[in-house]
């Protein structure tokens, strides 16, 4: 399985500072059987990865939408995820430096 994040971001791969939504899917690898995501989180992280925050996840159509609070000011976000299916695959996934912030 791979977690997918589609944040709308301007031409630099930017966003601006206060309420965002990222939308969020899951994918299974072609030719596998695909089961159901059981249980998936989201965090957010403002500082390469050194703490973080989760993210609240609302359904919406086949996958769901994180909300997150950027900070002003500029910087980077790091997103980590976790998800599990109905038939027991699991993925865990992180990025640092996924996109930056506006200054």
């Amino acid at each position: 399985m791979a977690v997918r994040f589609t944040p709308t971001l301007d031409a630099h791969n930017k966003a601006p500072a206060g309420r965002f939504t990222i939308p969020v899917s899951v994918a299974h690898q072609p030719g596998s059987a695909s089961a159901p995501v059981r249980q998936i989180h989201v965090a957010v992280s403002y500082d390469d990865g050194t703490t973080w925050q989760p993210a609240p996840l609302h359904p919406d159509g086949a996958g769901w939408t994180a909300t997150v609070t950027h900070p002003t000011g500029g910087g980077f976000v790091s997103l980590k995820t976790d998800a599990t299916d109905s038939a027991g695959n699991t993925v865990e996934q992180t990025i640092i430096h996924a996109y930056s912030l506006t200054g």
